[in-house]
């Protein structure tokens, strides 16, 4: 097992480093043989010496999907950006800043309305049966007050009343 000791740094390019390693792997037993080779190495880490580079943010992503909440009629959605450009390296200092940017999308929601009857309209005029001497009519509600939208449930009853008016007709 090689293990690395001295470390390169922005400013080396010229920089030495040694690595050691054991011969535990396995550890000789049984009359084995010990592991052939240095154990300790020398080298240089040129090849890992580099300018510093401080990251950059990418530019913002496009907002997610509006998440609405009728029962108030608000919405959210967010947007997102890394600290890709360039990627920090080289002991360069990371991005300074959020990666995740909230914001309101209200104007894409709508607040749920569950409709509501109207007052009942007036009485029709009597349809007499003068043969037997009944009478009908009826009267009207709407589901207007207010109208159901975004969701919302329609109004749950009758939207027309019949009513007799017997006593406004005469049998012949």
């Amino acid at each position: 097992t090689m293990l690395e000791n001295g470390n390169c740094n922005d400013k080396c390019c010229k920089t030495v480093q040694n690595r050691t390693r054991t011969c535990t792997n396995p550890r000789p037993s049984c009359f084995g043989k010990s592991c052939n080779g240095t154990i300790l190495e020398f080298g240089t880490c040129n090849d890992r010496c580099c300018k510093r580079i401080h990251g950059g943010f990418t530019e913002w992503s496009q907002w997610s999907k509006c998440k609405c909440n009728h029962v108030d009629g608000t919405g959210v959605q967010n947007r997102t950006r890394t600290c890709t450009n360039p990627r920090p390296s080289c002991f360069g200092k990371s991005c300074n800043g959020t990666m995740l940017e909230n914001g309101n999308c209200n104007d894409k929601c709508c607040k749920t309305i569950h409709g509501g009857f109207t007052e009942w309209s007036q009485w029709s005029k009597c349809e007499c049966n003068h043969v037997d001497g009944t009478g009908v009519q009826n009267r009207t509600r709407t589901c207007t007050n207010p109208r159901p939208s975004c969701f919302g449930k329609s109004c749950n009853g009758t939207m027309l009343e019949n009513g007799n008016c017997n006593d406004k007709c005469c049998k012949n």
